[in-house]
């Protein structure tokens, strides 16, 4: 988290990231469809529960890939701040506008329990603008 990252080492990175994502995403139909057929043609249910098990990994492993390079992105993404002469704090800004924004709407519906069915459209309109916020900053 300190020091300096240049671009190209970030553009480097956010470049093989994206390939590990697309792949991973192109496979995953293939996968999960070569089981589903499996499980068809063999009318066993034994076969049924392989397949739904690996469906789970196969479905699971975006999730695996992004919980494994989270804190090395947000290291990298702290450096580039740095090399533009910025604070890394601004990671957080749009995770505390979402934790906002999501507060506000889970309120806005908890009041909408209280007031016959009617949210309050304050609380709502303010979930909506944080959320909004989140892509603006």
């Amino acid at each position: 988290f300190r020091g300096r990252a240049s671009r190209s080492e970030y553009w480097w990175t956010v470049l093989f990231n994206f390939i590990i994502a697309v792949a991973m995403q192109a496979l995953m139909p293939i996968l999960q469809g070569v089981g589903l057929m499996s499980a068809i043609t063999s009318n066993s249910t034994t076969e049924f529960s392989a397949m739904s098990t690996s469906g789970v990994i196969f479905t699971m492993l975006p999730l695996a890939w992004l919980l494994a390079i989270i804190i090395p992105r947000l290291a990298l993404t702290v450096r580039r701040l740095h090399d533009v002469n910025h604070s890394g704090w601004w990671v957080m800004a749009p995770t505390l506008c979402g934790i906002a924004s999501a507060t506000m709407m889970i309120l806005a519906f908890v009041s909408a329990a209280a007031n016959d069915g009617k949210p309050s459209m304050a609380l709502l309109t303010i979930g909506i603008v944080l959320f909004v916020a989140i892509f603006v900053v």
